[in-house]
């Protein structure tokens, strides 16, 4: 590789630039996860194939359970947003908040 990745903390997470995607073979994207347990890869604009074939270097992707979440060339992938203002039908499980708590992250 010829860029490191760049750390989200001192401890969790890596970031990976565009140059450093290019560069990379498999063994180093596992590496890069078994080193830092999480990989950002922001502002990269992949195709759904793409992120399947970057998915896949983990282990082989299942076809996602909820139907109505599945990406339409991409079964093993979901979409999780919605056009601002865009009305939802009740029940649509692309309208449900995802929630998180980052109290383990250093502010």
């Amino acid at each position: 590789m010829t860029e490191a990745p760049r750390p989200l903390t001192d401890w969790f997470g890596v970031e990976l630039t565009a140059g450093l995607l290019a560069d990379m073979r498999t063994a180093d994207y596992r590496q890069a996860l078994d080193d830092h347990g999480l990989i950002l890869i922001r502002g990269r604009s992949l195709t759904p194939a793409r992120q399947l074939q970057l998915s896949n270097v983990f282990g082989k992707a299942d076809i996602y359970p909820i139907e109505a979440l599945r990406h339409p060339d991409c079964p093993e992938l979901i979409v999780l947003s919605a056009s601002s203002g865009e009305q939802l039908p009740e029940g649509d499980p692309r309208g449900d908040e995802v929630v998180g708590s980052f109290s383990w992250l250093d502010r």
